[in-house]
Order: C-alpha cells, then structure tokens, then sequence
C-alpha cells in the first residue's frame, strides 16, 4: 500500500533524520532521497500550481548559497525549457510554441517566437517574435529579435542578427557581425564573421569571407577564400586562399590554391588552378585557367591564359590569349601577343606576335608583330620583326631577320643567314639564301609552272635616270651557253648546312638531277659582264659564305635585243657597202663593153 507523499515529506524535514537518507522503495538509499521503482509506473510527478508561469520554474537547482544554478520547467507539451531563467518570458497562449531552450539564458527574451531551438548558453538570447530559428552554441543568434529561418551552429554564430532571414552560420563566430544581411550562408570558424548587411553570400571554411561587411551574393568555398573582401560582390572563390586579399572587386571567380589571392580592386576575373593569377592586383577581364598560369600577373588586364605556366611571368602586359603549357610563359609586358601550342611564344617580351602550334616563336624575346603557324614554326626568332612563317618549322632559323615570308613545311632562311630581310621562301624546304628574294619551292623541283606569263612592273611614269648604256654583243658574245647536271643534294646540303635537322633526309633529287638543263655558268656570265663593262642586274651574287650564285635568265632579254639590234645595224651597214660594190661592180661591166 501507498504511503502518502505527506508522511515522506514530513520524515524530510523531521530533525531526527535530517542526516538519513531517504529511500522510496528501497531500504538501502544511495542519495539523500533515492526513489526506486517496483512497478512500471510513473517514478515522480509534480503538479504545478495553476498560478505557476516561466518566472517561477518548476524545478530549480540551486548551489550551496542558494543562487540557482539549472531551471527546469515548461509552460506548453510543445516547449521544453532547462537552464538558468531559459524561456522565462516565452508566452505559450500567445503563439510562443515548439520551443526548446537549453541553458542558462537560451531564448530568455523570446515572447511569442515559435518552433525555435535554442541550445548553448545565451543563445537566441534576445529572440522576442522570430521564428523558426535554430542557434546551437554559447551566444549563437544572440541579438536576434525577429528574424525568421536563421540557423546558428558554433560559439557566437549569428551573434549580432536581429531582423534578417534565412542565413545559415555554422562554426566560431561565424556570421557574427551580421545584423539585417539576409541569405547567407557560413561554414567554418569565423565565417563571414564581419558581415553586416550584405546578403545572399555562401563562406564555406574557416575564415571565408571574414572581413565582408556588405558585400552581396558572394561565394567563397576553402579556408580564407575571399579573407579580405568588405563591398566586393558577385565574386566567386573556391579553393584555400582564393581571391584572399579582394576588397571591392566584382564578378571574380577563383578556383583553386590561393587563385587571385592578392586582387584588391580588380574585376571580372576568372581563375581556374592552384596559384592561377595570384599576384594580380588590379588587373580586370582577365582569364587563367591552368596551374600557375598568369602566376605573376599584377595590373595586366584583359589577358587570357590556358594550360599550366601559361603567361606564369606576365606582369603588366594587357590583351594577350595564351592556351598550351608553358605558352608565353616569360612576357612580362608584352601586349596583344596570341600564342596557342605548348611552349607557343615561351621567351616572348614583346607585342603583337601570333604562334599557333607546338613550339612556335618560343625564342622570341623582342620581336614584334610576328605571326607563326605550325609546330617549332620561327622557333629561334629573338629579335626579327614582321615575319610570318607557316608550317611546321617554317622560318625555322630565322634569327634577328625581319619582314621574311615562308609557307610550307620547314620553308625558311638557311642556316647561316638568320638575319635575312624581306625573303620569302614558298613550298616543301624551300629555302631562301639571301635578302630580298624569292624561292618558290625547294631544290628538287622540276617544273614552276603558271597558266600566264610572270610580269614585272614597267610603267614609265614610274622610271628615273633612263639611259641606254646596255651592253649587247659586247657582253652576249662572251657568254658560253652550257648543257649540264645540276647536283640538287649537294646544293640543299650547302645552302641549310649539313646537319641541319629539318633537312628532308627522303627527298628525292634523282629526277631533278638526271634531268639535262641548259643555261649559263653565273660565275661566267659576271666574268662577262665585268669584261665588257655591263653592270648587269641577271646575276645574284652571294650573300655570304655560305651564298649562292644565281642568274635570272629573263633579264638576258635585255642586252639580247640590244645584240640583235647592234647586229642589226652591222647587218644594214654591210648591206649598204654590198648594194655599193655591186653599183661599183655594174659600172665597171658597162665601160668594158
């Protein structure tokens, strides 16, 4: 049989067990008043005095002074409230439901706020009518009063919220700062910690967007992504260190390894990479998407760079596209450069060249305005300027030479002219030897054929110091016309050098060299043309060492017509002393009859 719950209250306070322990339901207590059951049924309840409200908990447990140390108490089946004064003026009639407050000063302001979960010490502290809160650590959403949806996790989080909606803190402090900021989310220790009002901005990771203050819709994602930035908004940092140093720059995206890590001001830049535009501080437009690719940038701006190193040293250079590894990997200030090929322009420093494919102007240094197309294509050009080289190693050896044009497959200079000027060598290893020339197709060929004759410019309006000291018979007459061989092997060997690599080891120069050629020997024809005085333009005369002689055998149409026209004049001259010998002759017939 029950005893009544009086007669067990009256032995507590009885002066003679006062040092007893008091068991219910056991004989041998373990604590000053041990219940133990026997049956399953409730073990304790106490019945709150219709009068009793959140001021008065339940259940208090105090310390030895008396101070309360745990409030336990509820004023709804829907709230649960444990801690020192948790809850105390939450109003249950008034709306004040699902609530659930643990510890000391969790939701103690909170009124008729509802569905709120507030776990730590102090947290939603100031909650008075939001709703839908959860705050999970020691200050988490502390000054919140009526914001709705905001999650706080971690010490702090939310600290300084009091009206805005939606965010979401997760870690130290993050969103500590934040007041009326809606939409944002905070992942990591000090997440966000500054912001105030900016909205609509995800920090994930320990120090992300840590000096936002109002920034908005910005997205950092890695330890310290986007550490500095306080007003800048739309920018995109992923990666530890990403955009770090950003203040008031816009529309960035940072993917990887401190990627934009010292941009301040800069704007709509895109870094894709570990350390991919790391340096660059106030440069805009510009695009990295590579490992340490526009790696020095500073104030460079509307540069492209695609593939590992790509533009690693660029400084200030603006306007240039690189894509391949290593392309324009050394220009620091060059500007409007276009390189696409691995190691495309590597060495480049100057402006306005253009290399597409493997290797191509990778030794250029300074210079400009050079276009090259095909793999290793002016690879050993450093300092010649407004050259175009197309095909693989075209203009392969060009060194300092300018304004030189090669199209074919290791077309070019030969190797011991590198500083070559206007030549232009056109087809398979056509090679050009001289400044100022014209070689269509290389030695082995047999035919250059065209469906009109070639043409040269001859306008008289055009022709100064005219004079008609052309040399005719003078000069023709000394010429020895030659048939021969002409061994095609030896004279490629001799003009690219015999070890030159591109050399096409398979042409094959059998049919040129059995074929039978008629001409001149040009070291001949300028012995001629010295001994009869004629400064004749038909000889190409080497250029160097390694040079060749060559003859332009329409120029001979020259000083032929003159030959045939002085010959001409002999002819008519002899004509006239014939037509007198035979009026001589006639007269001499006549007097004998």
């Amino acid at each position: 049989m029950r005893k009544p719950v009086a007669l067990y209250l009256a032995l507590l306070i009885s002066p003679f067990l006062m040092a007893q322990n008091i068991g219910v339901g056991t004989t041998d207590p373990h604590a000053r008043f041990h219940i133990k059951g026997n049956a399953d049924t409730s073990q304790l309840i106490i019945d709150a005095s219709p009068a009793q409200s959140n001021s008065h908990p339940l259940i208090r447990l105090r310390n030895a002074a008396g101070a309360d140390l745990i409030n336990i108490h509820s004023d709804n089946p829907d709230n649960t409230f444990m801690g020192l004064n948790a809850g105390r003026l939450n109003n249950a009639t008034m709306g004040g439901l699902y609530n659930t407050f643990f510890g000391a000063l969790a939701g103690i302001s909170n009124t008729t706020g509802y569905s709120l979960t507030a776990i730590g010490r102090g947290a939603l502290y100031s909650n008075t009518t939001g709703g839908e809160n959860t705050a999970i650590g020691p200050s988490a959403l502390y000054y919140n009063t009526t914001g709705f949806y905001n999650t706080a996790t971690g010490r702090g989080a939310l600290y300084q919220n009091t009206t805005a909606n939606d965010n979401t803190a997760t870690g130290f402090k993050a969103l500590f700062s934040n007041t009326t900021g809606a939409g944002n989310t905070a992942n990591g220790s000090q997440a966000l910690v500054s912001n105030i009002t900016g909205y609509n901005n995800t920090g994930i990771g320990s120090a992300s967007l840590n000096r936002n203050t109002t920034g908005s819709e910005n997205t950092g994602v890695g330890p310290s992504t986007l550490y500095y930035n306080t007003t800048g908004y739309q920018n995109t940092a992923a990666g530890r260190g990403g955009l770090y140093q950003n203040t008031i720059g816009y529309d960035n995206t940072a993917i990887g390894f401190k990627s934009l890590f010292s941009n301040t001001t800069g704007y709509q830049n895109t870094a894709l990479g570990s350390l991919s535009l790391v340096s660059s501080t106030t440069g805009w437009y510009n695009t990295a998407i590579g490992f340490k690719s526009l790696e020095y940038n500073t104030t460079g701006a509307t540069n492209t760079a695609v593939g590992a190193f790509s533009m690693e040293y660029n400084t200030v250079g603006h306007s240039n596209t690189a894509i391949g590894l290593k392309s324009l990997f050394s220009n620091s200030s060059g500007n409007a450069n276009t390189a696409i090929g691995h190691l495309a322009l590597g060495d480049n420093t100057a402006n306005g060249n253009t290399a597409l494919g493997f290797n191509t102007l990778f030794g250029n240094s300074s210079g400009i305005e050079n276009a090259a197309t095909g793999a290793s294509a002016l690879l050993y050009n450093k300092t010649g300027n407004y050259n175009t080289a197309m095909g693989t190693n075209a203009l392969y050896y060009n060194f300092s030479g300018s304004g030189n044009t090669a199209i074919g497959w290791s077309a070019g200079v030969s190797l011991n002219n590198g500083a070559l000027s206007n030549a232009t060598a056109i087809g398979f290893n056509a090679i050009v030897d001289a400044s100022n020339k014209v070689r269509i197709g290389n030695s082995s060929v047999t035919v250059i054929e065209g469906q009109v004759p070639f043409t040269n410019p001859s306008d008289g309006r055009f022709k100064t110091n005219i004079t008609e000291d052309v040399k005719g018979l003078a000069f023709i007459t000394k010429l020895r016309p030659v048939i021969y061989n002409f061994q095609a092997g030896k004279y490629n060997n001799f003009i690219n050098g015999k070890s030159i690599a591109m050399t096409a080891a398979n042409t094959d120069y059998s049919t040129i060299e059995a074929m039978r050629q008629s001409g001149f020997i040009a070291q001949e024809v300028e012995l001629a043309a010295t001994q009869a005085g004629y400064n004749f333009n038909g000889i190409g005369k080497p250029s160097g060492a390694n040079g060749t002689y060559n003859l332009s055998y329409s120029q001979f149409v020259v000083p032929l017509v003159k030959a045939v026209q002085e010959q001409q004049a002999i002819i008519e001259e002899q004509n006239k002393k014939i037509e007198m010998l035979f009026e001589e002759l006639k007269r001499v017939k006549e007097n004998k009859r």
